[in-house]
C-alpha cells in the first residue's frame, strides 16, 4: 500500500509538468490528490480496524467493507499459512465440490487459514451469500493471532455432549 501511495505522490507533479493544457492539468491534479487521500484513508481503515480475537470468536475485518465475527463453535482449526493469490482482486472465491473458500487478501497475500466446523455465510459480493467452509485472510502478525485463537479454541472446544468446555 505504501508503494502505491509513494508512486501516486511522485506522479502528481510529473503529470503537472508534462501536460501542456491547463484545464487537463488541473483535472489530473485534482484526480491525483483525490486518489492519494483515498489511499491514505484505505490504509488508515485497515490499521484502525484490525482482526480481533475475542470471547465471542474471531472478528475478521477488511477495512470498511467487511466486519464478520466467526463464533468459536463454528471454528475447527486456525493455522498460519502464507500464500500468494492470483491477481484477480483482494477478495477471491474458490469452489471445489461442496467446499467454498473465501480469500481476503492484502497485496495479493493471505497468511491465516480459518477452517470451519460448520459453514457460515460471508457477506461479500463475490461469495453471494454462499456457505463458506474455509476463510483465508491476511494478518500483520499471523503467529500471534493464531496463538491467541488456539488458546481460545482449547477453552471453547465443544465436548461430545455438545456443550462448550469450561
Amino acid at each position: 500500500m505504501w508503494i502505491f501511495i509513494i508512486v501516486s505522490a511522485v506522479e502528481i507533479p510529473i503529470f503537472e509538468m508534462i501536460l501542456p493544457w491547463e484545464l487537463v492539468s488541473n483535472i489530473v491534479l485534482g484526480l491525483g490528490v483525490y486518489g492519494l487521500f483515498w489511499m491514505f484513508g484505505l490504509l488508515a481503515s485497515l490499521k484502525v480496524h484490525p482482526h480481533v480475537v475475542g470471547e465471542a470468536g474471531i472478528r475478521i475485518r477488511n477495512g470498511i467493507t467487511l466486519d464478520l465475527t466467526v463464533p468459536w463453535s463454528a471454528i475447527d482449526r486456525v493455522r498460519v499459512n502464507r500464500r500468494s493469490l492470483p491477481p484477480e482482486g483482494s477478495v477471491q472465491v474458490e469452489r471445489s465440490g461442496d467446499d467454498v473458500t473465501v480469500s481476503l487478501g492484502m497485496a495479493n497475500q493471505t497468511s491465516v487459514d480459518l477452517l470451519l466446523r460448520e459453514p457460515i455465510a460471508v457477506p461479500t459480493r463475490k461469495a453471494r451469500g454462499e456457505a463458506v467452509t474455509e476463510l483465508r485472510f491476511h494478518a500483520d502478525d499471523p503467529e500471534a493471532l493464531v496463538e491467541a485463537a488456539t488458546a481460545h479454541l482449547v477453552t471453547h472446544r465443544p465436548d461430545p455432549s455438545g456443550r462448550a468446555a469450561a
